[in-house]
């Protein structure tokens, strides 16, 4: 009936060296206009936020999830709003 929240172990700002790395790896997957201007776009901040117990991987702008990470490996997938 009710789902179980999902519980954050640590989050991180990207950096500029770190926004770059993650470009190229949707860039293999994606547009790579679309992708710079998602994450380029008025400079955002993107946050990785790990999960607690999983190497799941979500990328954020703001609140809103944007990117997802299910092995923690680099295969990316968009998240549905």
């Amino acid at each position: 009936m009710f789902k179980k929240t999902l519980k954050v172990a640590s989050s991180n700002a990207l950096t500029g060296k770190d926004k770059k790395k993650l470009i190229s790896d949707l860039s293999k997957f994606f547009d790579v206009e679309s992708v710079k201007a998602l994450i380029e776009k008025n400079d955002p901040i993107v946050t990785q936020n790990k999960l607690s117990g999983s190497k799941m991987l979500i990328y954020t702008i703001g609140d809103v999830p944007i990117f997802a990470d299910a092995t923690g490996k680099g295969d990316l997938f968009p998240s549905s709003n």
